[in-house]
């Protein structure tokens, strides 16, 4: 897993100040997506969120 120094929600890239309403499963999809950037490489991860790449 890619280290973080703190986890939460991200808006538009960038971390905000809101609750986090469901850490557990936040936790989930970080594990999901940095799974597939070591598989698959960032720019497929970025293709499946949206993110064009």
């Amino acid at each position: 897993m890619i280290p973080r120094e703190e986890r939460g929600p991200v808006l538009n890239g960038l971390p905000t100040t809101l609750p986090d309403v469901d850490p557990e499963e936040t936790q989930e999809w970080i594990e999901s997506l940095d799974k597939m950037v070591e598989i698959d490489g960032p720019n497929r991860a970025a293709q499946d969120v949206g993110a064009g790449a």
